[in-house]
Parts: structure tokens; C-alpha cells; sequence
């Protein structure tokens, strides 16, 4: 069963890819060799042979794999927020 997020803000599915209009974010938590997490997010737009896959992965390690994922959404978002051609509102798919 996937992981819920606990957050007053933010009740959602946290393994689970997140539309955000032309862009699909799929977050991740890598787990390292020192025992924590690292957040990872795989951010998708167009389809076929238009695709474009951008992979960020971030230098701050968590304590949990909930806390790196909840850390890949927001800076997916952020990064949709500030980079894309944003005209709609979040939705899970």
C-alpha cells in the first residue's frame, strides 16, 4: 500500500506520479550508505517522439524515505512553478 504523506498541507499518495498540466513529476527516495534518504524527481512533458525526462536529484539526506519524497514533490512543483508552462491546477494520476 503506498505511503501516505502526514503533512496538514499535503494528504497525498506519496509514491504516486503527480500531473501538473503538460508535465508528469514521479518522485523518488534514493536510500544511501550512511542509513538516510536522498530525494530524486523525474520530471516528463510532451509524448512519443516529443518526449523530454529531466532527473533531479538533491544533496540533502533524510531522515525517512516519506520526508525525501515529500522533499521530490515540492521541488518538482517548484520547479514546474517557475520552469514550465504552467495553466492548470495539480492532479494525481
Amino acid at each position: 500500500m503506498p505511503k501516505k504523506a502526514t503533512n496538514q498541507y499535503m494528504n497525498i499518495e506519496l509514491n504516486k506520479p503527480i500531473a501538473m498540466g503538460h508535465y508528469t513529476l514521479t518522485p523518488a527516495s534514493v536510500p544511501n550508505r550512511q542509513g538516510s534518504h536522498q530525494a530524486r524527481v523525474s520530471i516528463r512533458s510532451g509524448q512519443g517522439s516529443t518526449t523530454s525526462c529531466r532527473m533531479l536529484t538533491f544533496s540533502d539526506c533524510h531522515a525517512t524515505p516519506e520526508v525525501a519524497l515529500h522533499h521530490a514533490i515540492l521541488e518538482g512543483q517548484h520547479w514546474v512553478r517557475t520552469h514550465g508552462n504552467l495553466n492548470t491546477t495539480t492532479t494525481r494520476n
